[in-house]
């Protein structure tokens, strides 16, 4: 019996290994794990509003294109085994945050502090797949930044130095390592500026891409089997325990029998 149980402790302790083996060993380093473009590349629906002289904000609710890395892709197949092996997925981005700290211009550079203290951020897919569809959710901070003057701008997010937090239904992200992305604007209208502090208010087109390491997520049956494998074990467990019990009892009852 003890043979048994050990044995059967062993393999359950095969198949954790092999199952959190899998998830922590997928993505070893950060790297760029999806970008976004938009479905109607001349619309400008990316809003800088200043709504001087206490606060500004930055919003978009459009159709984009998601463009995974192929890790993504595999690890999002772990849990949704529909989830498409190739091209771009039709999704919306949803994007909100605002700020009260005031712009400033260096170099004729405009620095625009966005957040406080975070924004939010969605990336979800207009097909579902296995019943999931949040491609990617982010709670975050960052700098909004731009030539005075220019019709270009860009946005950037990344740890340690702003909050940027992310999570998805089809992939896990180490939130022990640097997680960033970038978004970067196009056709700015009217240019750049500052007015009451602020950065001017302006629309644009964007895209934008995302990094972290990433890993996957273990597949249902394998997480069921190594539940099962584990109940198993310590159902023989107590067995065994109320066995030797048992044996115990009646052993000191023996002893203690007048002759």
């Amino acid at each position: 019996m003890i043979r048994s149980f050990r044995k059967l402790m062993l393999a359950a302790s095969l198949v954790m290994i092999v199952a959190l083996g899998t998830t922590r060993s997928a993505q070893a380093q950060v790297a760029t794990f999806a970008s976004i473009f938009q479905q109607d590349i001349s619309a400008t629906p990316f809003t800088f509003t200043n709504n001087g002289p206490t606060s500004a904000s930055f919003t978009v609710s459009t159709p984009i294109f998601f463009a995974p890395s192929a890790l993504y892709r595999s690890s999002a197949q772990f849990v949704a085994p529909s989830f498409p092996g190739s091209g771009a997925i039709a999704a919306t981005l949803t994007i909100n945050i605002s700020t009260n700290t005031v712009a400033n211009l260096s170099g004729g550079n405009i620095d625009q502090p966005m957040g406080n203290p975070t924004g939010t951020l969605s990336i979800v897919s207009t097909t579902q797949y296995d019943g999931l569809d949040r491609l990617l959710d982010a709670s975050f901070n960052g700098n909004m930044s731009g030539p005075a003057g220019g019709n270009s701008a860009g946005f950037t997010s990344t740890t340690p130095v702003n909050t940027t937090i992310f999570t998805s239904d089809f992939v896990y992200f180490n939130n022990a390592a640097q997680r960033s992305f970038s978004l970067s604007f196009t056709n700015v209208q009217p240019a750049l500026s500052i007015i009451d502090s602020f950065m001017s208010s302006w629309t644009a087109s964007g895209t934008g891409v995302f990094s972290a390491d990433i890993q996957q997520i273990p597949e249902p049956t394998t997480l069921a089997l190594v539940g099962f494998v584990g109940l198993t074990g310590f159902a023989i467990h107590r067995r065994r325990k109320a066995k030797l019990a048992k044996a115990e009892a009646e052993k000191a009852a023996t002893e203690v029998a007048p002759a």
